[in-house]
């Protein structure tokens, strides 16, 4: 796998985040989001973001991204444009995000909750109890699946 140096990645968030295909994945022990460019197997740019980012998800235009941010109790929403960080008060230990029909769901791993978040203007719409440990989630049509850690549950 082809990495540019961190140095030169300077260049392109505002760039590349015109011309897909590129991903975004956490990376907690740097306090970062990192793009990664899927054409050229290379890290495009890094966002940092504070509060230990663990889990991600792309909007379906790739203008934003959002990151659980399990230190810091919050949902972090990244103009992948700008850069701009704006963050959003969730449930306690935040470690998974998706995102489906204008809406970000956040797993709140301590609080055993999911957080319901509005896309648009990043406001919390509803807080669903769910099992033991939430901590992946994945949508399929109209549902939202959450994988319970403690309990062992779906």
């Amino acid at each position: 796998m082809r990495l540019t140096a961190l140095a030169a990645v300077v260049l392109s968030a505002p760039a590349l985040a015109a011309a897909q295909p590129y991903t975004f994945v956490s990376t907690p022990a740097d306090g970062s989001l990192v793009m990664l460019d899927l054409s050229g197997d290379t890290v495009a740019a890094p966002f940092p973001v504070s509060g230990l980012p663990t889990g991600c998800a792309m909007s379906p235009s790739g203008r934003r991204v959002y990151a659980a941010l399990s230190e810091a109790n919050a949902l972090a929403i990244v103009d992948v444009r700008s850069g701009a960080v704006r963050t959003v008060p969730v449930g306690t230990s935040p470690t998974a995000v998706a995102v489906a029909a204008g809406r970000v769901y956040v797993a709140n791993t301590g609080a055993d909750t999911v957080s319901v978040v509005a896309r648009g203007s990043g406001t919390v719409l509803a807080t669903i109890p769910v099992g033991d440990a939430p901590v992946a989630l994945a949508t399929g049509g109209s549902r939202l699946y959450v994988a319970n850690w403690v309990a062992n549950t779906v």
